[in-house]
Order: structure tokens, then C-alpha cells, then sequence
């Protein structure tokens, strides 16, 4: 049933299908690492330091490079400034670790702490972000 290629016609079927592999091998990189960049991008704070909330105690994840908390820090603090991350990249470049990339820019920019804010990627009410690779945080610097 099968005809056995030779000459030609066999060089010509192997280089189509080197050229098949390396199209598929690009392809699956393509979808792996995607695209974009991780962008991350700071608002500093410009204006009168205000009288910010802070509670009697407080819910904080000590897993980050700095404290993350999740309302008002148990202490008073100024703000330095606002960060957003979008499109965050972990392993085998999955989306991930927003979380992690806002609070390395926050330290860079001399914070103590951030806090991280409820937006449209926490929509549930609960106490981590939803979407991957996205994260929106509040860099503060705790007061003496």
C-alpha cells in the first residue's frame, strides 16, 4: 500500500518535515512565553501626608520581600506611592507573581510595607488577587 520514497522525492518529505518541526517548536515558545512584558509601572504621592487609617490589628502575609497587608497596617505610615503590575511572569512563563514584582518595586522605592489594594482583579471579597499576574498595591513607609 505504501510506496517507499527514494531519491528526491525523500529529500524533499525530510526537509518538509524539519521545516513542520521547527514551526511547531515555535509555535509551542510562541504560547508558552507569549508576548508581552511584565510591566510595572509607579505613581508616586504628591501632596499633604494625611492622617491614614490604621487598626488595632491586622491581617499580613510575611512571604514577600516586604510585610503585605490586607486592609490598614496595625501602625500609622505615610504613603510613597501607588504600583500596578500587569502581565507578571513566573515559570515557564505562566502569568504570576504580580504580588511579588509590586512588592520588589516597593522596596526599590524605600517602602516598609504595602498594602495591597481591593480592585478589579479582587472583586470576590476575598483576601488574594484573582487574576494572575496582576497586582495593585499601596507602597507605605511606617512613621517613628
Amino acid at each position: 500500500m505504501s510506496e517507499l520514497l527514494t531519491g528526491s522525492a525523500a529529500l524533499h518529505v525530510n526537509i518538509m518535515r524539519e521545516r513542520m518541526k521547527t514551526l511547531f517548536l515555535a509555535c509551542i515558545t510562541l504560547a508558552i512565553f507569549g508576548c508581552t512584558q511584565t510591566q510595572v509601572n509607579y505613581t508616586s504621592y504628591v501632596g499633604q501626608q494625611q492622617d491614614w487609617p490604621f487598626a488595632t490589628g491586622a491581617i499580613v502575609q510575611t512571604r514577600f520581600a516586604l510585610p503585605l497587608y490586607q486592609g490598614p497596617p496595625d501602625r500609622p505610615y505615610r504613603i510613597l506611592g501607588w504600583i500596578e503590575v500587569e502581565n507578571a511572569r513566573g515559570a515557564l512563563g505562566l502569568r504570576s507573581g504580580g504580588v511579588e514584582y509590586a512588592v520588589k518595586e516597593a522596596a526599590k522605592r524605600g517602602a516598609d510595607a504595602v498594602i495591597l489594594l481591593r480592585n478589579r482583579a479582587n472583586t470576590s471579597g476575598t483576601l488574594a488577587p484573582t487574576r494572575e499576574g496582576y497586582a495593585r498595591v499601596i507602597a507605605i513607609k511606617f512613621l517613628l
